[in-house]
């Protein structure tokens, strides 16, 4: 081998070389970028963190149980509250929470959510010591009823003037008047929202809601529930017609919900981003197939699923729900041989995770044993409505 030859070796060698501490390299900055947490601390050092924000999280309960709703803000805590320092606060309608992201990777949280309250670490995929620091307990005295109910009028009226354009203090506003009875004062504030589209939806579904609930007293008419039906007259699909039955079933009133969810199956399941853009198209197919589920309208249970499938094949993935729906109705039907291979898929599909149905196990041995007086009740875990009221706290 000539000299030439060695040369040429060595080139190619470090070339190979190069390449290969390259890819690593590059390997490591993407593990880094998808797997930030490096350095996972110890389990006196998380509770240190969280102690440091006790008192920070007692500020924020302290609020919420003087005012009657968390603050919006950080800012809102009165003078003198602990200073926000490293924390990071976030609020949503249904809960808030406190974070600090740490040297390493890893995050020190407190959530009010109502699912996993009190301390925690996010530390993505790597294990993270438990804290042992307790949720502060508000020692206050909370106000008279009718002295916190007058805070939280004063509270959703500054931040509605403040932030116009975030429906959701309308919604919530809405909401909190409906369960007081406070109907006058509700059907203002739904009458006074402006915009098109799911705002106009809205608007227009919170006023039938209303009526409906009203229909008992003098001087209410049904022109907001006509209003509604013409809406969706107007815009014909499975979501708009589904948002209608939605109200019906909410207000107790079953047969409408059904003749709703018969106009909505005359339609393909698809987006309608002019009647609501908050839920997923899964979500409307399950709450036309629970109301006519609960009706025994298992022939109309079973024109839902189709829709349903239908969803899978034009957009390429959809919730696998439908299977059991399709099998406890089959079922009802006096049809157990047909429904036995759809409760299979049902569990299948609860396997990967890819239903909301549940008691599928006793679905199957309801099935096996043609039993027509079993009534399933796996839909009872998901909620029923495509609410038009919202969760604010």
């Amino acid at each position: 081998m000539t000299r030439e030859h060695h040369v040429l070796l060595w080139v190619g060698f470090a070339a190979l070389l190069s390449a290969g501490l390259g890819v690593a390299f590059l390997g490591f900055l993407y593990f880094t970028y998808r797997h930030p947490v490096l350095n996972v601390l110890s389990a006196k050092e998380y509770d240190e963190v969280a102690r440091e924000g006790t008192p920070l999280v007692l500020a924020i309960c302290e609020y919420t149980a003087r005012v009657g709703l968390a603050p919006l803000d950080i800012k809102d805590l009165p003078t003198g509250s602990p200073a926000a320092g490293a924390w990071t606060y976030r609020w949503t309608p249904w809960s808030w929470d406190l974070e600090q992201r740490l040297p390493g990777g890893t995050t020190v949280t407190f959530s009010s959510d109502r699912r996993w309250p009190g301390w925690g670490v996010e530390a993505y995929d790597l294990e993270a010591p438990e804290i042992t620091v307790e949720a502060p307990r508000v020692e206050s005295v909370p106000p008279p009823p009718e002295e916190r109910h007058a805070s939280i009028h004063r509270e959703f009226e500054r931040r509605i003037a403040a932030h116009p354009e975030d429906v959701i203090h309308v919604q919530g506003y809405f909401t909190y008047l409906f369960f007081r009875e406070e109907f006058d004062r509700a059907r203002e504030m739904a009458s006074a929202l402006t915009g098109t589209g799911p705002t106009n939806w809205w608007r227009t579904r919170a006023l039938a809601r209303l009526a409906l609930a009203s229909k008992t007293k003098p001087g209410i008419v049904f022109e907001p529930v006509e209003r509604l039906l013409e809406l969706a007259e107007t815009n014909p699909g499975f979501v708009s017609w589904t948002m209608v039955s939605s109200v019906f079933t909410n207000a107790g009133e079953p047969e409408e919900a059904i003749r709703a969810v018969e106009k909505a199956v005359a339609c393909p399941v698809r987006e309608q981003p002019e009647v609501e853009d908050g839920y997923v198209l899964d979500a409307f197919a399950w709450h036309a197939a629970v109301t006519a589920h609960l009706a025994r309208r298992f022939e109309l249970v079973l024109a839902v699923c189709d829709r349903w499938e239908e969803l899978e094949e034009t957009q390429g993935y959809a919730g696998q729900s439908y299977h059991a729906f399709r099998a406890a109705a089959l079922l009802g039907l006096d049809r157990a041989e047909d429904a036995e291979p759809h409760v299979v898929r049902a569990i299948a599909a609860e396997k990967r995770q890819a239903t909301w149905a549940d008691d599928l196990e006793e679905l199957k041995a309801a099935i096996r044993r043609a039993d027509l007086g079993y009534r399933w009740t796996g839909c009872d875990g998901y909620p029923r409505s495509i609410n038009v009221f919202v969760t604010y706290r």
